[in-house]
């Protein structure tokens, strides 16, 4: 999550003594499968629940009543009603590209699912600005005063028509993946539902975005975006340089958009789109891949373990057979020194690289210390993608006994004492956080593929004898 959101809070004050909100239960309907779950707002469960063996299935109708608490229906300026998702049912009820495309990649492949992302795309593609790049934020007031909600204990209001359209953070920073991530998302909605006609509406938009992603190359040599200062999720500690997480969406953005001009015959765009992905994909190895330590550096700039560009990197198909076992055997070890599915880094990030008023509020190991579970959910995706489903599921689990221990899946988790969400004096951690809940579904999914097409756990190559990457993009 965008923290630039929070820039101001009180030092973190521990969560024990203090009581967790009460959940009160409905049944309703799933929006993408019609399936009776309890749903509500956040909250814990009786420790008995999260003990049943059915855990996982458990964890996934939560998730999915997430995604029905975040959907909500506006009317646009031009009179239309769309479905949009919301980052979060407290302070961040807004419309989040990024927190949408992820929370949406669990369920491509359900009709309903499918018609939110239709809706949520072409809300996305219709608000392009002139030079292709896409809306990070839609919301009905400016973040700024989110921010005063947030700091007055205050939950925000339901998005009613989302007429305020941001492209750049409160830093003046783009962010990179809610331009790529949109077409990401655009090439797998296709390939699950089979909607040329949505293709064909949106194909200009969809190439003007990959020509602004192209744009963003300001160097001289390299195709590598080469960011400023929180220009990705990790805003608060404004890291920069040639970043593993923003190109590894990069370059999955450019295999989604050949694969986009393939669909439409358009072969010399497809060419060169390919050619473009190939030319990031090498630069990536060749500049953030440690051969010693055998993982991907944050960035070109510091030389410290960040799951998130590992990840995609695996999953998209950046990394090779031998560089995809090395990896998920740094994420296992990584795993298993945390309780839950982990920590933003391994290690802190230097001291000059955090703003003053996130030392001041005790928020400065927001992105390195504290524990963020949709990161769990993504290693899930990638040792499917790896040929290790076993571990997946291993994985899946930890995220799941502490959502149904929880009742919702949280934003963030403390890195000291018991594992809690995250509570301050004038911050607590988001419930209901789509993000989250949404790559809980990709993986759930993934996973009960997996069951049809890669042979069982005692079958499974071994670390050093991975199967050959297979991103879900790349074919």
């Amino acid at each position: 999550m965008n923290i630039n959101k929070i820039n101001f809070q009180e030092p973190i004050i521990t969560q024990k003594n203090i009581p967790a909100p009460v959940r009160v239960e409905t049944e309703e309907a799933l929006p993408v499968t019609g399936e009776k779950v309890s749903i509500s707002s956040a909250g814990p469960v009786d420790a008995v629940s999260a003990s049943r063996p059915n855990v996982i299935k458990q964890a996934e109708k939560i998730a999915l009543g997430v995604v029905k608490i975040d959907t909500h229906t506006v009317k646009l300026d031009t009179g239309e009603s769309r479905k949009i998702l919301t980052a979060g049912s407290d302070h961040f009820k807004s419309f989040w590209t990024r927190d949408a495309c992820y929370g949406l990649m669990g369920i491509v492949d359900k009709k309903d699912g499918q018609k939110l992302i239709k809706d949520v795309l072409q809300t996305l593609f219709d608000r392009s600005d002139s030079s292709g790049e896409l809306p990070r934020r839609q919301g009905d007031y400016k973040n700024s005063f989110m921010l005063v909600l947030s700091a007055l204990g205050m939950k925000s209001p339901d998005p009613k028509n989302i007429d305020i359209v941001e492209y750049n953070n409160e830093l003046g920073a783009h962010q990179f993946d809610s331009t790529a991530l949109p077409i990401i998302l655009s090439a797998e909605y296709y390939k699950h539902s089979g909607d040329k006609k949505f293709i064909e509406k949106n194909y200009k938009a969809i190439n003007k975005s990959i020509a602004w992603l192209e744009k963003m190359d300001t160097q001289v040599s390299l195709k590598l975006i080469n960011q400023p200062g929180s220009g990705d999720w990790k805003d608060i500690v404004r890291r920069s340089g040639m970043v593993g997480y923003t190109n590894a969406q990069l370059y999955g953005a450019f295999k989604a958009a050949a694969q986009i001009n393939r669909t439409m015959g358009d072969w010399e765009k497809a060419e060169h789109n390919e050619k473009y992905a190939a030319k990031i994909k090498k630069e990536f190895n060749a500049v953030l891949w440690d051969e010693k330590k055998g993982w991907y550096r944050d960035s070109d700039c510091i030389d410290m373990f960040s799951p998130d560009g590992n990840m995609f990197a695996v999953i998209y198909g950046i990394a090779d057979k031998r560089q995809t076992g090395r990896v998920i055997s740094k994420l296992e070890d990584f795993m298993n020194k945390s309780s839950l599915p982990f920590p933003a880094t391994e290690g802190d990030y230097p001291e000059s690289m955090i703003p003053v008023a996130a030392k001041l509020t005790g928020m400065n190991h927001y992105h390195d210390r504290y524990i963020w579970p949709w990161q769990g959910g993504v290693m899930a995706v990638a040792c499917v993608k790896a040929g290790r489903p076993d571990l997946g599921k291993k994985v899946l689990s930890k995220i799941a006994e502490q959502t149904v221990k929880d009742g919702s899946f949280y934003e963030v988790y403390n890195y000291e004492g018991d594992v809690k969400p995250v509570r301050t004096l004038v911050y607590k951690s988001e419930p209901d956080f789509l993000w989250g809940a949404g790559t809980y579904l990709w993986a759930a999914r993934e996973l009960k593929d997996a069951k049809k097409n890669i042979p069982s756990t005692d079958a499974v190559p071994k670390k050093a004898e991975l199967m050959e990457d297979k991103g879900f993009i790349i074919k």
